[in-house]
């Protein structure tokens, strides 16, 4: 087998992606490039360093990767409505095991966990990245100036 590393700039290759969520319906148009331009304004606001800021704007590109039907993406189109956690879980499943999404994948499976005065910190005991309650607020964001 013939195998040869290309170098690849991960916003290229998530741009298109997250484009091709948005065509499933015209409600959900630029929804995912929404949240990865507001998630990465936010980190710029809080003065994350460069790197932080494009990880958090590729996990606001990918955030809905694991909605998988068109009913599943129209929900999550309400306001805090229904099972949030399905579609998170799917999507940290299949991001973590492309080894550059390590922890993009862990920001996207909490990325709907409510913050409610700390208590969103941990969940079952383990850290939630901060970057999952930025990206909460971009999504939310997003869907009420649609």
């Amino acid at each position: 087998m013939i195998t040869r590393t290309i170098q690849v700039n991960l916003w290229n290759l998530v741009s298109p992606l997250a484009k091709t969520f948005d065509l499933m319906n015209p409600v959900l148009a630029d929804h995912c490039l929404r949240v990865a331009y507001l998630s990465m304004r936010l980190a710029e606001e809080l003065d994350w360093p460069a790197w932080r800021r494009r990880e958090t704007a590729i996990a606001g590109a990918l955030q809905d990767i694991g909605a998988f039907s068109l009913a599943e993406r129209l929900e999550l189109l309400e306001f805090e409505t229904g099972d949030r956690g399905t579609h998170a879980r799917a999507g940290y499943l299949l991001l973590r095991e492309f080894k550059p999404f390590g922890q993009i994948a862990e920001t996207v499976l909490y990325h709907h966990l409510p913050w409610r005065r700390g208590e969103g910190e941990q969940s079952n005991g383990k850290p939630v990245p901060d970057g999952s309650h930025l990206l909460h607020i971009a999504d939310r964001t997003a869907v009420l100036v649609q």
